[in-house]
């Protein structure tokens, strides 16, 4: 790990913005300026551009960087400017932050003010925890509940002769919890190519 002195944190910088017209430097700016004040070493910027959060790391190359650099503990920090930053789903973030723990590597949100390495930032960690819990268990349902619909609408969960509307809504129903694109063609046992071009026909 790179470390100038015991008295300064190394930090890496996440930011993501979700379209083309919005610029990252705003937040950049922000946790530049907290870095400096709080006397912290910047030893990368990681930015994912024109990117939705629900996107998994296989989609956010810079993402997929960042948590690379963790496994390799180049930093004592991770800087983003809120949780949403991170990921739009609470189950997704928690275990992310426990990716990073078992790293000793710790998070900082700036929207939220929580800082992960305080007595404080660890108790709104384990608020956050019991949610989690929680909405795993209300993705399960929804799961289950579009899985259902889906069948009701003649969707066979194998390779199918032909994609009709019902596996449209499936798809739909679990890239909206979050799944990466590869995950649902996996579950579906659909090719890449044609969830990417049903998705392009819904927008």
């Amino acid at each position: 790990m790179t470390q100038s002195s015991k008295s300064q944190k190394t930090v890496g910088i996440y930011c993501r913005v979700s379209t083309s017209s919005q610029d990252p430097e705003l937040q950049l700016e922000q946790l530049r300026t907290v870095a400096q004040r709080n006397n912290w070493v910047i030893v990368d910027e990681y930015v994912d551009t024109a990117i939705s959060g629900v996107k998994g790391r296989d989609e956010r190359p810079e993402y997929d960087r960042l948590c690379k650099d963790i496994a390799r503990r180049r930093f004592d920090l991770v800087a983003a400017f809120d949780a949403s930053r991170i990921s739009r789903s609470v189950k997704d973030l928690c275990i992310f932050i426990e990716e990073i723990k078992q790293k000793s590597v710790d998070l900082f949100l700036f929207t939220q003010g929580i800082d992960t390495s305080t007595v404080y930032g660890s108790a709104l960690l384990q608020m956050i925890g019991i949610f989690s819990s929680l909405e795993r268990e209300m993705i399960k349902e929804r799961t289950e509940l579009g899985r259902q619909k889906a069948k009701k609408n003649g969707v066979r969960f194998g390779r199918p002769t032909n994609v009709g509307s019902g596996t449209k809504e499936a798809i739909m129903a679990l890239r909206d919890q979050g799944w990466s694109i590869r995950k649902v063609a996996k579950e579906l046992s659909i090719g890449v190519g044609t969830i990417y071009k049903l998705q392009a026909e819904t927008v």
